[in-house]
């Protein structure tokens, strides 16, 4: 190899490698909807100088950016990465991954728009990292198949949703902090998975929880200086197992300690139909 061709490989590589990217700054967007199918998936909202940056692995071809227009404006941003099939209004499309090389089949994703938005993410058979940042985001809707999802609120300090919908098939999920989402209501339905459900943080008003569980396991940690009420329905083959720290007032409810002495609580309602409920203290 000629001396001369060094430089331009070392310059061609690390693009070769790293993939796309993508800088969108749309001001009238409302809401954002990334589709992730089969591959490994990071979403921050951490703050970037770009208010949406996209860094994939996958070949140009297999992202795609859908439009839907209202009175003229740019006010929905539909994203897609990897084997899925996105249908819109105007087009249906069918994207396949071509994998190349190792890291084919990962992408990055950071949103940090001018104004808050509703978040939607739909999974498929993926992993998928998602680190809230400090941002103000309006709700959050994730539907997932057989993926492997690890939700982050550690840094939302200032978040406060109108609700947090989470609904998986044969997943593995496990979300840290809730309470620092600030969502009015956090919906989680499952099927065949394992939910590992982190409810520490800042309880910044009344928070309502409704948790659907199919078969599997289902970890609860409550922070022990929360005031919280859990009401637990069962069926015949389902088990709960419930920490001697949380009261049992009747066959079905359970306070804190701290329940009755405050004013904002967190309600959790669970549907416990044919797997495990473990609820500790934290």
């Amino acid at each position: 190899m000629k001396l001369s061709k060094i430089p331009f490989l070392l310059i061609i590589l690390p693009l070769f490698l790293i993939g796309g990217e993508k800088h969108l700054s749309l001001k009238n967007v409302n809401k954002v909807i990334i589709n992730a199918g089969t591959g490994y998936f990071q979403f921050t909202t951490n703050k970037h100088k770009h208010p949406i940056k996209m860094e994939y692995t996958f070949p140009e071809k297999n992202v795609s950016y859908v439009y839907n227009y209202e009175d003229d404006h740019k006010t929905d941003l539909e994203i897609s990465f990897g084997k899925l099939k996105v249908r819109s209004d105007n087009d249906d499309i069918n994207i396949n991954i071509s994998k190349s090389g190792p890291l084919s089949d990962s992408a990055y994703v950071n949103l940090y728009p001018n104004k808050p938005i509703d978040f939607k993410l739909n999974i498929g058979a993926s992993r998928c990292n998602i680190d809230i940042g400090d941002i103000n985001l309006r709700s959050m809707d994730i539907n997932n198949g057989a993926s492997n999802i690890d939700i982050n609120f550690k840094k939302a300090r200032k978040l406060s949703l109108e609700y947090l919908n989470i609904s998986s098939g044969a997943s593995k999920i496990k979300a840290n902090y809730l309470l620092n989402c600030g969502a009015d209501s956090i919906n989680i339905s499952g099927g065949v998975n394992k939910l590992f459900l982190d409810f520490t943080g800042n309880l910044k008003k009344n928070m309502y929880v409704q948790i659907i569980s199919g078969v599997g396991l289902t970890n609860i940690g409550i922070d022990k200086n929360t005031p919280c009420m859990m009401v637990i329905s069962k069926g015949f083959l389902a088990s709960n197992d419930i920490s001697e720290y949380f009261e049992k007032v009747d066959d079905s409810t359970y306070i804190s300690p701290s329940y009755r002495c405050n004013k904002k609580h967190l309600n959790i309602h669970i549907e416990n139909n044919l797997g495990t409920i473990d609820v500790f203290e934290r």
